[in-house]
Order: C-alpha cells, then structure tokens, then sequence
C-alpha cells in the first residue's frame, strides 16, 4: 500500500494545467 503512494506524483495535475491552460 506505500508503493500506491509513491507512484503518484505531486507536481502531476501541475503539469496537465501547463498543457491545458
């Protein structure tokens, strides 16, 4: 259940907002 966890990245929805403005 941690490896769950480390394959969500933080800065992921950060970057789709970049390609979607």
């Amino acid at each position: 259940m941690t490896s769950e966890r480390r394959q969500l990245p933080a800065p992921a929805p950060a970057a789709w907002c970049r390609w979607w403005p």
